[in-house]
Parts: C-alpha cells; sequence; structure tokens
C-alpha cells in the first residue's frame, strides 16, 4: 500500500545465492510505474514460496550436463575444505577469505565514512546549530535592538 521499491546498487561480491524464479525487470526503472510492477512481481513470487525462494540449480535450470559439473563441484569442496583447514590467521597471511570473511569486509568498507558524506553530516549539523542560534533569546535581543535603532 504504502511501500515504494528503491533501486539501490549491490557489490557482486555479497550476492551468495541466485534464484530459480525469474523476473522481467523494465529497461529504465526510474518511473514510479515501473518500480511498482517490479514490487508486485517480487511480492507474488514471495507468496508463491513462503518457506523461501528456491536456489538456481545448474543440471535443471541452466541444463548444465552433471558429467561437466561434477569435477568443478568436487574442486569447490576440496577447496573450501581446505579454506576452513587453515586458521583464520593464515588465511589472512595468504590474503585468502571465505565467502563471509568477503561480505564483512565489503560491509566494513560501505560503513566507512566517504568525505562526502562526512561533509553532508557537517552541512546538516551546522544548519541545526544555525537554526538553534537563530531561537536564542541572545539573537532575539539584537534582532529587536537593530529594529529600535533604524527608528
Amino acid at each position: 500500500a504504502g511501500a515504494e521499491l528503491v533501486v539501490a546498487p549491490v557489490r557482486l561480491g555479497l550476492v551468495t545465492a541466485l534464484g530459480a524464479p525469474r523476473v522481467m525487470v523494465p529497461p529504465d526503472l526510474r518511473p514510479r510505474e515501473a518500480r511498482a510492477s517490479v514490487m508486485l512481481s517480487l511480492l507474488e513470487i514471495l507468496r508463491r514460496f513462503p518457506q523461501g525462494v528456491p536456489e538456481l540449480d545448474p543440471v535443471e535450470d541452466l541444463r548444465v550436463p552433471e558429467a561437466d559439473l561434477a569435477p568443478q563441484v568436487r574442486d569447490i569442496e576440496e577447496a573450501e575444505a581446505a579454506l576452513l583447514e587453515c586458521s583464520k590467521d593464515a588465511r589472512a597471511a595468504a590474503g585468502v577469505r571465505t565467502v563471509a570473511e568477503a561480505a564483512d569486509a565489503d560491509a566494513d568498507a560501505e560503513a566507512a565514512e566517504t568525505p562526502y558524506e562526512r561533509r553532508e553530516k557537517l552541512r546538516t549539523e551546522a544548519a541545526g546549530l544555525r537554526a538553534t542560534q537563530k531561537k536564542s533569546h541572545l539573537s532575539q535581543f539584537h534582532r529587536e535592538l537593530k529594529l529600535r535603532a533604524a527608528v
């Protein structure tokens, strides 16, 4: 009813899975109607899958032959097992991160304040201080004094 869909950029490193359902997205999401149609599609998907959206299966959904996929899956599983055996310090020294560690690092990088954000925060704070100053009794007294001097 009162909700509106907002388009937001997401780093690829934060994407951990892809869902099987497809949503047709209009080429231009700036108009409110386009975003509303995408939001309705997403709400319908959530209604159809209350336990959670099924993940994309390479064999069933992408028609990748299982024989081609098996060596890659085995290599990934072996690499993940070896990675978990290493201590966190050894992984950090080697510059290797797990998916969760990479997501945490991306979240920390996004949480860091950019110079633009700092400037905007300072501008907002300055505007608030100016408003407080104008409301103060001293500034009202000065304005009244100026008006009396002009007479």
